[in-house]
């Protein structure tokens, strides 16, 4: 299941993606599920940061080591928040320089590397990616494979 702005789930990724969450300030999106206990646990999700009216910057974490939070329905509601409800032209993403799985991930979804800035994480350097709308293959309209409509152009 995808929630948004659940402060729970919002605590639990900013602390994974190494960031504070403001409440009222920033935005989330997260994906949950019910474990074999019958309780809600949160296995990732993304947050919004220093939205600009053209950009904003994203945090992404998963919430549980090996957790495969990242699906089509994630997908979907991530990128038309980031490219049609908030109508950004550019989506932001810091990276470690040193995670590599992340950067890999990153380098999938589209986002280019942008800039690379030492000395600034306990680890070393940050990378900053960027994706413009027009690079953003999860925006074309029509039926993804699933039967799930995927985002028009605003």
């Amino acid at each position: 299941m995808i929630v948004f702005n659940n402060l729970e789930s919002a605590l639990i990724i900013a602390k994974r993606a190494g960031m504070i969450y403001h409440d009222g300030v920033h935005s989330c999106i997260a994906r949950i599920e019910l474990t074999s206990e019958g309780k809600w646990e949160t296995r990732g999700g993304v947050i919004f940061t220093d939205y600009n009216f053209v950009s904003i910057q994203g945090h992404m974490a998963s919430a549980v080591d090996g957790s495969k939070w990242i699906n089509k329905e994630v997908l979907f509601h991530v990128f038309n928040y980031v490219f049609n409800i908030c109508a950004c032209k550019k989506w932001i993403v810091q990276c470690p320089a040193s995670n590599e799985k992340a950067l890999a991930l990153d380098l999938h979804f589209g986002f280019s590397v942008e800039a690379r800035i030492e000395d600034v994480l306990p680890d070393g350097a940050m990378l900053i990616l960027g994706m413009y709308r027009e690079q953003c293959r999860f925006l074309k309209v029509g039926d993804s494979s699933d039967g799930k409509k995927l985002c028009p152009s605003p």
